[in-house]
């Protein structure tokens, strides 16, 4: 074997091995509020990944054919998205006696930021 295919094996063995920021968002999220947000975020996750497949298979790769630099604009769009979920996390302190969202809320509002997530 040449030292290209090699080096090949190697590298795409570990990107395959590497989280991604949907593993780490999903890992997070069930360590702060428990198995069932985990859940919740991972079948967001799954649905953004469906979303994602039928985007680039009806049409999206066309769009970014013939405009080149939207492909550049969905990862600016992407990276200030997971930025704006980085910050959401950050620990803050609680308010004793703050009113907490009711879990439907909760669970309806971790579903829709694991779609786009996963999405862009």
């Amino acid at each position: 074997m040449s030292l290209e295919l090699i080096s090949f094996f190697a590298l795409s063995f570990l990107l395959a091995i590497t989280p991604g920021p949907s593993v780490m968002y999903v890992v997070t999220y069930s360590l702060r509020y428990g198995a069932k947000a985990g859940i919740i975020s991972t079948l967001g996750i799954n649905s953004g990944s469906i979303i994602a497949i039928l985007l680039a298979g009806f049409g999206l790769s066309y769009i970014v054919d013939v405009y080149p630099n939207a492909i550049t604009l969905i990862q600016i769009i992407g990276s200030f998205y997971i930025t704006y979920l980085a910050i959401r996390m950050w620990p803050r302190e609680q308010v004793p006696g703050a009113d907490t969202k009711n879990l439907t809320t909760e669970t309806i509002e971790n579903y829709s930021r694991t779609v786009l997530l996963q999405v862009f």
